[in-house]
């Protein structure tokens, strides 16, 4: 059963921005990924190319 939400301007308001946000770290997520390069599991160590 759906339940009728009322959302207040304020909770929009923060509502999308913690989906902004959220957004934002998935996107620095990528980019961390993109740029860390694993060694072999012998060295057990992240190099990181800036």
């Amino acid at each position: 059963m759906w339940k009728a939400i009322r959302l207040e301007e304020k909770d929009l308001s923060r509502l999308s921005a913690c989906l902004t946000k959220a957004l934002t770290v998935m996107q620095q997520l990528q980019v961390e990924r993109r740029s860390v390069v694993i060694m072999p599991a012998s060295s057990d160590r992240l190099r990181v190319h800036k």
